[in-house]
C-alpha cells in the first residue's frame, strides 16, 4: 500500500486601497489598504510596494513601512481567508496647484506563487483645492500737508494657510487729485503677490503731494 499527499503553494492574494476623492494643499489625508488571501494556501512575506506621487510626502503609516516615497511595507504572513489592512498618512505640499489628481499605485506580492495577477495591483486618485485665507490691513499717516513731500500708504497682506497662493493682485484704488501723483513708477500699483502658508508681506504705496 502506498499514499500520496498533495501540498498546495498557491495563494491568491488581492489588494485594494481607498483615499479622499478630494484633498487640501497644506493638509493631511490617509490612503487605506486592505489585502485579502483567497488561498487555498497561507502566504508567507507579503509586501505591498507603494509608490507615493509627487506633490504629498510621507508622514506615518501603520503597515511596517519603510523607503518613503516609494513604500515597502512588509505585511509578513497572512493565513488562508485572512486578511491585513493597514494605513499611509500623507501631508499634501502647500505649493499643490488647485486641480492636480494626485495618482497613488500599489501592488502585492508574496514568496507564494498567486495563480491570478489580475487583482494583486490597485490605485486611488485624489484631487487637490486650495484654501488660503487672505487679509488685508491698511495703515497711513492721518494728516496729509500737500507740498510736504511723499505720504505713504502700509498695505499688509497675509495668508492664513494652510495653502500657498500665487498670482493674488492686490490693487489699492485712489481718486485722482490735482496735485497728487505717484512718488515713484510703480509704486501706486497694481500689485503682484506670492504668500507661503502663513506668511505675510508689507507694500509701501506712496504719493508726492
Amino acid at each position: 500500500d502506498w499514499s500520496l499527499e498533495l501540498t498546495c503553494k498557491y495563494a491568491d492574494l488581492g489588494i485594494s486601497k481607498s483615499a479622499p476623492a478630494g484633498a487640501v494643499a497644506g493638509t493631511q489625508f490617509d490612503y487605506s489598504f486592505t489585502v485579502v488571501n483567497d488561498g487555498p494556501a497561507d502566504a508567507q512575506d507579503v509586501v505591498v510596494e507603494d509608490v507615493l506621487p509627487a506633490g504629498v510626502t510621507y508622514v506615518s503609516d501603520t503597515g511596517n513601512c519603510s523607503g518613503a516615497p516609494n513604500l515597502t511595507c512588509d505585511l509578513g504572513a497572512i493565513p488562508n481567508g485572512g486578511d491585513a489592512n493597514f494605513t499611509v498618512t500623507v501631508m499634501v505640499d502647500a505649493d499643490v496647484a488647485p486641480g492636480v489628481v494626485l495618482t497613488n499605485d500599489a501592488s502585492v506580492s508574496s514568496e507564494v506563487e498567486d495563480p491570478r495577477e489580475s487583482n494583486d495591483e490597485a490605485s486611488a486618485n485624489t484631487e487637490v483645492s486650495n484654501v488660503s485665507p487672505i487679509t488685508v490691513t491698511k495703515t497711513m499717516q492721518p494728516t496729509i500737508v500737500a507740498g510736504t513731500g511723499n505720504v505713504c500708504v502700509n498695505i499688509n497682506v497675509a495668508n492664513a494657510g494652510p495653502s500657498d497662493v500665487t498670482g493674488l493682485v492686490i490693487t489699492d484704488t485712489w481718486t485722482p487729485t490735482p496735485g497728487v501723483s505717484c512718488a515713484t513708477a510703480g509704486t501706486c500699483g497694481p500689485f503682484n503677490v506670492d504668500l507661503a502658508a502663513g506668511a505675510n508681506t508689507n507694500i509701501n504705496r506712496c504719493l508726492a503731494v
